[in-house]
């Protein structure tokens, strides 16, 4: 990322992911852009009610949504990363939607794995 790109957070819910985590976890809060789905309907109902109830559908929507909300309104985003534990499942969505690489945990543990169990290269 150049030094005027951004990246935008998916995160469960925006008020609870202050300035001041993204600071003592070396953020450069003046680049980010955070954008909860705490107002979505199904993702509430899905992660905040515990009601067990899930329509994986309708929470991809609201989540995909949200992040073309993000990155229309913020065209300096140039990455995004969905925070909550939650978004994984729908990270090829708003990569499709969006254009732009989408990291999470799994890309972090595929990342560290990788570094750890290389494959032998064949040409």
């Amino acid at each position: 990322l150049s030094a005027r790109d951004r990246v935008g957070i998916l995160t469960a819910d925006a008020g609870n992911l202050t300035e001041e985590h993204l600071r003592r976890a070396g953020g450069d809060v003046s680049r980010l852009t955070v954008c909860g789905l705490e107002n979505g309907p199904f993702f509430r109902e899905a992660i905040f009610s515990g009601s067990g109830r899930l329509d994986a559908g309708k929470v991809a929507a609201e989540v995909v949504a949200q992040a073309r909300r993000m990155t229309t309104a913020d065209p300096a985003i140039r990455a995004v990363l969905l925070e909550c534990a939650n978004l994984p499942p729908y990270a090829a969505a708003v990569q499709r939607t969006v254009g732009l690489p989408v990291y999470d945990f799994v890309t972090m543990i595929h990342h560290v794995q990788s570094a750890l169990l290389r494959a032998p290269f064949h040409a």
